[in-house]
């Protein structure tokens, strides 16, 4: 069995500073090294630069390998959530640590392009009367 240690050991470290590549050019360009289908609509590689893709459905992101350590969960401002130690994670199977930071990466960035899409009702109200008359009282 490929654990999360192992894995780690066969990849690149690419550091903190470095830009994350998109999943296309992952795709076309990288080695990949492991790689699981978890379903019928979902996939996690990695690959030999030191990045994970994960895909669930159409959403997709990117991630560095090495980042993923313990794991305490995308809690939703929960204080004290249980934590999972990184030492635990490295004697398991490489993807479950990774399937896990992909699902909150995912799960945040669907919450950012809802925020993005919100409006405020209180600014269409006050606004209304401006673009009804074409000035303010």
């Amino acid at each position: 069995m490929l654990t999360l240690r192992k894995l780690k050991e066969m990849v690149d470290n690419p550091g903190t500073d470095q830009r994350i590549p998109s999943a296309k050019h992952l795709l076309e360009h990288e080695k990949a090294v492991a790689w699981r289908r978890l379903g019928e609509d979902a996939e996690i590689r990695t690959y030999q630069n030191g990045y994970a893709l994960y895909r669930v459905h159409q959403a997709v992101t990117v991630f560095p390998i090495h980042a993923c350590g313990g794991y305490c969960g995308y809690q939703h401002g929960v204080k004290d959530a249980p934590c999972v130690e990184s030492e635990r994670f490295g004697q398991e199977a490489w993807y479950l640590r990774l399937v896990l930071e992909g699902e909150d990466r995912i799960c945040h960035n669907q919450e950012a392009k809802e925020r993005m899409r919100t409006i405020s009702y209180s600014v269409i109200s006050e606004d209304w009367q401006a673009m009804t008359t074409g000035y303010i009282e």
